[in-house]
């Protein structure tokens, strides 16, 4: 049996400073009035971009978000308490 997988797929998002800027402000709710659905789509876009500048807004995510301990306020919160 041989089972065929479709590489194909990218991000098809245009990788300039509005739009980091846009998932920062996301991620790390500045505004205080991102819904949490709209924090974890931040996330999860940056990860699927998976450069340097993604990966520097993740971790700037993570140190702001873990003053944090409420996992509903913190994405981030989440994925810290998981054992892996």
């Amino acid at each position: 049996m041989t089972v065929e997988i479709d590489n194909s797929y990218t991000l098809q998002l245009p990788r300039t400073k509005e739009t980091y800027e846009k998932l920062r402000n996301d991620l790390l709710n500045l505004c205080g009035t991102v819904p949490l659905h709209r924090r974890f789509r931040a996330l999860f876009t940056l990860k699927g971009l998976g450069d340097n500048k993604a990966v520097e807004i993740i971790a700037e995510g993570k140190s702001y978000g873990s003053k944090s301990s409420n996992e509903k306020e913190n994405p981030f919160e989440f994925f810290l308490k998981k054992k892996v």
